[in-house]
């Protein structure tokens, strides 16, 4: 029963984070930030729109529910419109992979994925993967079948990515201005797909598994065990199980003293990072100061706690998350206050909306807000912008971010001086210092490790210059023979919020919101299990459903509940894997509370 209710009535925009408009039962077509202002009024809300019938040509979705303009602004019930704060549209070819993406702001920041003038037919490869990426500004040539499909001017970034059939990088390629390779790398792999050239299955090069031909050679991801540095023994950078032991930093690759040592507890998750700060290859002689990172985990795999060591003085941060798997809360230094609060959206379970932040790093957080920033994401879920406060009523982007096709973040500069540097910039422009805002919500949504630049996906660990994941598929060859390959290489089209199998982004989002409505539904027949044991006064089969009913929440909680966000197979084979104890409980409570048959029983927990 209900007790003690304060009040019935809506809330205020200023007590709302996000609002939503659903089409049907479950397909959100709009989300305003109520409280959210261009103006110094309260009458024009940021929203996204994806009405089909506002003002673009094929409407924000497209005919197969394909995000095809992706538009944050400002505006007002009635129709009036305000500042454009993010807009992103999209073309894809016919087996939905995306072909394009227009910066609607700043056009020189355009994508193409694929080859210039390539047709529709080569644009990727034969198994939908990515081959080429180009940043710059977009144009049709003379032979183009669709709307984009080159970029010959102000070209930013260009990339070419050399795929063998299970999905390894054997060349990579990048170029920054559209002339020469600036990078051209070959890479070995042995036949467990580790980027090793010990027995290797792919490439060719005789020293490095990782050999530039033109630009710096990276430093990793080989591992020096020498006893001696004169020795130069080098031997594969992977344990027993599989983990990489060494590798890279995201953005310094070829930089001796930024290379990273890699350790794992017995489940196979990060556990300890270190930098290689004498360059000389060897984890063990590295000086104090080195480690940069110990993770904890808790027997949900939700990582708890991390301790960063800036400058040798270590510094906890408690994580405190939903049933969901999403971080609620972050506590600094056992303190009674929290440091950072997030709120966390229906559409997606990586979509944040809004972020508390208590600043005060010098001392313990005092309960003081020091602000409040709201996200913005594009269609594939990339968090692209924050929106801050910075007058009465007046909420303008702080900051920006664009990424490489594998999650290498790039910072830019929001509105004018107000990024928190107290420094002058140029909206668009990279930014040249460092920013105040601690954001660790970037590519696809996933968490971001600002102190090693690895992305922490529940399960794994991602680098995003190697492409690849860290450790092994912890469930094995559920998606393809390689198990350490990202989203199949398709990295613009699928996301993989556990670090086990990726989905497209569409069917991700609508089963994310139909997941909990699923919970309900085996809750409520749990419990109408229960009262047919109780009336027949079956008291094992009482204690039976009771554990299922405790497996059913506490898987909600942790992997399996969520591995039905994927697609149909996904769902089936997440939750036979995940409730096999609430299937088993409840076939026996059915048969023996309800006296069925085996073969009822089954059809009865189905």
């Amino acid at each position: 029963r209900l007790d003690n209710i304060a009040s019935a009535a809506s809330p205020t925009d200023a007590q709302k984070y996000v609002a939503y408009t659903y089409l049907g039962a479950a397909t959100i077509v709009k989300l305003v930030y109520p409280d959210v202002f261009d103006n110094g009024t309260d009458d024009r809300p940021l929203t996204l729109t994806y009405d089909p019938d506002r003002d673009s040509t094929h409407g924000s979705l497209d005919r197969f529910n394909r995000v095809a303009d992706q538009h944050w602004r400002h505006e007002k019930t009635a129709g009036t419109v305000g500042a454009t704060q993010d807009q992103y549209t999209y073309g894809y070819d016919y087996n939905s992979n995306r072909l394009w993406r227009q910066n609607t702001q700043e056009t020189m920041l355009g994508e193409l994925y694929h080859a210039n003038e390539a047709p529709l037919a080569a644009a990727y490869d034969g198994l939908d993967r990515l081959k080429d990426f180009r940043r710059g500004t977009l144009s049709k040539s003379q032979n183009g079948d669709h709307d984009y499909d080159e970029v010959t001017d102000d070209i930013d970034l260009v990339q070419d990515f050399g795929l063998d059939p299970l999905g390894n990088w054997r060349t990579f390629k990048e170029d920054a201005d559209g002339t020469d390779w600036d990078l051209e790398q070959e890479r070995e792999h042995n036949k467990a797909n580790e980027i090793d050239d010990s027995d290797a299955s792919s490439g060719d090069q005789d020293d490095n598994a990782i050999e530039a031909t033109t630009g710096v050679d990276w430093k990793g991801p080989e591992y020096n065990i020498g006893a001696e540095p004169s020795t130069n023994t080098w031997t594969p950078g992977y344990d027993k199980a599989g983990n990489m032991l060494s590798g890279p930093e995201t953005g310094s690759e070829g930089t001796a003293t930024k290379r990273q040592f890699y350790e794992y507890d017995a489940w196979n998750r990060l556990s300890k990072v270190t930098a290689d700060s004498d360059g000389d290859g060897r984890v063990s002689d590295e000086p104090a100061g080195s480690v940069l990172a110990d993770y904890y985990y808790d027997g949900l795999h939700r990582r708890i706690r991390k301790t960063v060591d800036p400058g040798g003085d270590d510094i906890d941060f408690d994580y405190y998350y939903s049933l969901a798997w999403q971080v609620l809360e972050v506590r600094r230094e056992a303190s009674a206050y929290p440091h950072k609060q997030y709120v966390w959206g229906a559409r997606y379970i990586d979509a944040p909306i809004v972020r508390f932040r208590d600043g005060d790093l010098a001392t313990a957080p005092d309960e003081t807000i020091d602000d409040i920033l709201y996200y913005m994401q594009d269609a594939n879920f990339n968090v692209t912008g924050l929106v801050k406060e910075t007058s009465t009523d007046v909420w303008e982007v702080v900051e920006r971010y664009m990424y490489d096709p594998y999650g290498k973040v790039t910072v830019l500069d929001g509105a004018e001086d107000n990024d928190g540097t107290d420094t002058s910039e140029t909206e668009w422009a990279e930014r040249a210092a460092a920013d105040s805002f601690e954001n660790e919500i970037l590519y696809c949504g996933y968490r971001y490790d600002l102190e090693t630049k690895l992305y922490h996906v529940r399960f794994r660990m991602h680098h995003p210059t190697l492409g690849r994941w860290l450790q092994r598929d912890p469930l094995g060859h559920v998606e393809g023979m390689n198990l350490y390959e990202y989203c199949g290489g398709m990295p613009v089209r699928l996301v993989d919020p556990y670090g086990l199998w990726e989905g497209p982004i569409d069917m991700a989002v609508h089963a994310y919101q139909q997941l909990f409505w699923d919970v309900a539904d085996a809750r409520r027949a749990l419990e109408a299990a229960k009262r047919a044991a109780a009336q027949r006064r079956h008291a094992a089969t009482l204690i039976a459903l009771a554990v299922a009913e405790q497996s059913l929440y506490d898987a909600a909680g942790r992997t399996s509940a969520h591995l039905a966000w994927q697609t149909s197979r996904g769902a089936v084979q997440g939750w036979r894997m995940g409730h096999e104890l609430v299937f088993n409980n409840m076939t026996l409570g059915a048969t023996n509370a309800l006296g069925l048959t085996d073969t009822e029983a089954i059809k009865y927990r189905e």
